[in-house]
Parts: structure tokens; sequence; C-alpha cells
């Protein structure tokens, strides 16, 4: 869901849950016998509405760590082109983005997986991208495993290299290299 979606719907449940509030009042000023689904209904939406919220918040943590982690390579782009005078300017240097964008998207049930997919012949699914380190030279031991919300492996290796334990040494060699 994305950002944008969780809030209007976040909004529509207010409306429901104003709208049923408003339902049982009536029935408590006329004296009628108050109807026993209106409670539940009124409960279940706003534990939806709550989820909606949370999951509006996290996209947006995330927009905003995604920011800061960019804000560096920004502020270097910037410095190159200063240090270019007289030269062309070239394409103009975006500011990194706070806010969440309209393809960003967040999982109710869980928020920590995102939408994947193996080929561009594949569907979109919910997943988690599984990493593994192992001895390239002989054994095919697993030294390390984790788990990525990175949909490509691209750019992973150093995260895989960093969870082998220090017991078990880091003696990487190249990618495409044996040692001899």
């Amino acid at each position: 869901m994305t950002c944008k979606r969780a809030g209007e719907l976040a909004e529509l449940l207010r409306a429901d849950v104003a709208e049923l509030l408003e339902k049982a009042e009536d029935a408590d000023r006329r004296g009628d016998a108050d109807p026993g689904k209106l409670p539940e209904e009124i409960g279940r939406r706003q534990r939806l509405k709550a989820k909606l919220e949370g999951a509006q918040r996290r996209l947006e943590e995330r927009a905003k760590e995604r920011a800061e982690r960019e804000r560096a390579d920004y502020e270097r782009k910037v410095e190159e082109r200063e240090g270019r005078k007289g030269s062309a300017k070239g394409r103009h240097i975006q500011l990194p983005e706070e806010k969440p964008g309209a393809e960003e998207q967040g999982n109710l049930t869980d928020p920590e997986s995102r939408l994947m997919r193996k080929s561009r012949n594949e569907a979109f699914e919910q997943s988690y991208n599984a990493q593994a380190a192992v001895d390239a030279e002989g054994s095919a031991l697993v030294l390390s495993a984790r788990v990525s919300v990175c949909a490509s492996d691209s750019g992973e290796l150093e995260g895989d290299v960093r969870a082998i334990p220090a017991e078990v040494g880091r003696s990487v060699s190249r990618p495409g290299t044996r040692r001899a």
C-alpha cells in the first residue's frame, strides 16, 4: 500500500467510525437497544485505521532515512560541480526527497518485507532476499546467511562479507579470482 492510499483509507475509516459512533449515540438517545455489532465494527475500523497510520509513519521514516543516506552523495556532487569553474555545469543536481515517492509501498501484515520479482517476466510478490556467503574454494561451507530487503543482489556483497563471524575469518579474494 502506498503512503497516499493509506492516508485516503485512514480518512475513510475516520468517517466510518464517526458515523458508527453517531448511530450508537442516536440509539442511546432514543433508548433503543444498542445493536451488538456496532462496538465490534467501531473497534475493527479503529484498529485498521491505526495500522494504516502506522504504515504511513513507517513509509515516511524510511523515506527520511533514505534521504539522509543520499545526502552525502548529493553534497559530494555539488562540491564537484562548484570545483568546475567556467566549464559547463551539466544537469541540475536534485536534493534527496524526504517524503515517500508515489511508487513506495508498505505492507500492513509484514512491514519489513518489500515488493520484489525475480525477473521482468515474473509477477511482483511480497518478499525478502536471502543472502549467503560460502567458501568457494572446495568445501562450499556456508560462512554466513542473512536476509535483505533489497530486490537486487548487486550491492549486497559488502553486507554479506560483514556478516561472516570473526571466528571464521575474512580472507576474501576479489570476485572472479582464486587465491593460489
